[in-house]
């Protein structure tokens, strides 16, 4: 008889639980609400970053307000005219236009006007993060322009200042040409004499070795040779001839070109003139040097101060080939050295002397 698999049916058991009372449906949070959480959440961080763009912006817009106020303030505005010394319409110049004396009476105004400016628009922003963002620009800013400012007015000044003192002595010299004979003139040389007489003692008896006296209006850049010969002369050849009787080496600077004088410095009793850059050298050499001292007399601004190395030495061994033979020369500089000399133009200049001016 055939076989016949057979496969009984699984016995399964009745579920003895209670059936439960909730039906359960598999779900996620994006289906309750999540998905629009996220949602709200991204758009909570997308405003802000738009809140914080906008507050940048408007910083940004301030600080360019700012500067260009204080652009147009100190430079001038494109679009405006104002009248001119002449009376005249012309361009705004700004501040930075102004000379003199002028430069001086509007400072105030232009920090006032600044500051006003700098008060007025950060009031204007809406936030203490615009606010931030603008006074690291502004306070870097206003600094700057305040130096502007100042190096402005400094330089004014010092114009104003000489304007001033150019005033004085052409009225001084005005009164002088008017009266030349009036008794105050002498009178007041007198005392210019015997104040230089008690200065030159003094440095002397405080160690100095020699003394010199600068003379700088009586050059010929200021008055003429026949001013200078009745007004300066005479107590400058005073000065020497008394100072040699105590055996005081002194020497006398004029500033400007004195190559039209020579002849009269050749007549002083022995001492030395320090010259300036401006007087000839050859002729310096040929009428004064042969019985006097020279100093000097490389330019103390356009070659030491302001030229190159190669430069300043070129300019000492030239003067030294020419004011050397025979002595009586002492290298220097044709009239004080500015402060802003750089050093390696000293170097340079101490460099020459020691090269070229020795006496084998």
């Amino acid at each position: 008889m055939a076989q016949v698999p057979y496969n009984p049916v699984a016995e399964v058991a009745p579920d003895v639980r209670s059936p439960d009372d909730y039906l359960r449906v598999q779900s996620s949070p994006d289906m309750f609400g999540g998905l629009l959480a996220r949602g709200l959440e991204q758009a909570g961080a997308g405003a802000s970053k738009a809140s914080q763009f906008f507050g940048q912006v408007a910083a940004d817009d301030a600080s360019n307000n700012f500067q260009d106020f204080a652009n147009k303030l100190l430079h001038g505005d494109p679009s405006k005219t104002i009248t001119g010394p002449d009376g005249q319409p012309q361009q705004d110049t700004g501040y930075l236009g102004l000379k003199g004396r002028a430069a001086l009476d509007a400072r105030p105004n232009i920090e006032s006007q600044l500051d006003e400016y700098l008060k007025s628009t950060r009031s204007g922003l809406t936030s203490a993060e615009q606010q931030l963002q603008f006074d690291n620009f502004s306070r870097r800013y206003r600094s700057y322009v305040a130096g502007q400012i100042g190096t402005h007015a400094d330089d004014q000044s010092q114009l104003w200042f000489q304007q001033v003192n150019k005033s004085s002595s052409d009225l001084a010299l005005q009164h002088i040409a008017a009266d030349p004979d009036n008794p105050a003139i002498q009178q007041l040389l007198e005392v210019c004499y015997q104040t230089h007489l008690a200065t030159h003692r003094a440095l002397i008896k405080a160690g100095a070795d020699f003394t010199s006296v600068g003379d700088s209006p009586a050059g010929p850049d200021v008055v003429s040779p026949a001013m200078f010969g009745r007004y300066a002369r005479p107590y400058e050849e005073r000065l020497v001839r008394e100072l040699a009787a105590e055996k005081i080496f002194t020497l006398i600077h004029i500033c400007g070109n004195t190559t039209s004088i020579l002849d009269q410095l050749a007549q002083y009793p022995y001492c030395g003139f320090e010259l300036d850059y401006k007087t000839d050298v050859r002729q310096a050499k040929a009428i004064v040097g042969a019985q006097h001292v020279l100093f000097g007399n490389v330019d103390p601004s356009g070659v030491i101060a302001c030229g190159t190395p190669e430069q300043v030495r070129e300019a000492t061994r030239w003067l030294i080939a020419e004011w050397k033979p025979g002595g009586r020369f002492i290298l220097n500089a044709g009239c004080a050295i500015p402060a802003s000399t750089p050093r390696v133009n000293m170097a340079a200049f101490m460099s020459a002397a020691r090269e070229f001016g020795s006496y084998n």
